[in-house]
């Protein structure tokens, strides 16, 4: 898979030392919109999925976090901001965790885990920018092609000429993640397949030609 979300190990041993080694199940809520979390936590196994919550109820999916991927409640360093993330498991997960306020106070004793840690928050930060870039295609057609883009840049594994989208997909997920429904997520879907651009098979997606891709975008 996409080597964007390798990470230190120093950073995986910091948790493990002063951490608890935690099992989840599928589907499990890790974090949950407004419900409190004391919780740091370092994913060592599977792979989590984050959604926010819109002012309606509706979740809309943000992407998933991978092994070494660390992730807690929003705001709870700051307590500033609406707590509207969650984290759930797509898979069962394994975590190390730690209480917000050890893991702040430790921190900060660890020069180098902590330059570790800001490597990961400008990691997080750049994939939030390019998810604002794929939502803001002025229609549809487009802002799937560039979302197949972006999931093949954090999600993909070469295999031979093509390149495969290792998150299992839901035509439901996928709809979350471009804000649309499942109806013209599938329609839009077909039409990049019957392209030849694309090919779909259950809850998984190849890219066969992602410059045709990319020059559709220009």
């Amino acid at each position: 898979m996409s080597n964007f979300f390798t990470y230190s190990t120093k950073l995986e041993n910091f948790f493990k030392e002063n951490g608890s080694f935690i099992a989840y199940k599928k589907e499990a809520h890790l974090v949950w919109n407004n419900d409190e979390s004391d919780w740091v936590f370092f994913l060592v196994n599977g792979f989590v999925e984050i959604n926010f919550t819109l002012s309606h109820g509706t979740l809309r999916t943000i992407g998933y976090l991978l092994p070494g991927g660390v992730f807690a409640q929003t705001g709870s360093f700051t307590k500033e901001y609406e707590k509207t993330i969650s984290f759930t498991a797509k898979t069962s997960v394994t975590v190390y965790r730690m209480q917000n306020k050890k893991f702040l106070s430790l921190l900060h004793k660890e020069p180098e885990i902590m330059a570790d840690y800001m490597k990961t928050i400008l990691k997080n930060q750049i994939f939030l920018l390019e998810r604002i870039v794929y939502t803001g295609e002025k229609d549809l057609y487009h802002k799937c092609i560039r979302w197949l883009l972006f999931m093949k840049k954090f999600y993909g594994e070469k295999s031979g000429k093509f390149h495969e989208i290792k998150i299992p997909l839901t035509q439901e997920s996928i709809a979350n993640f471009l804000h649309a429904t499942r109806e013209s997520v599938n329609i839009t879907l077909k039409q990049l397949e019957q392209e030849k651009l694309i090919k779909l098979s259950t809850k998984k997606i190849t890219i066969l030609n992602s410059e045709k891709l990319r020059k559709i975008l220009l």
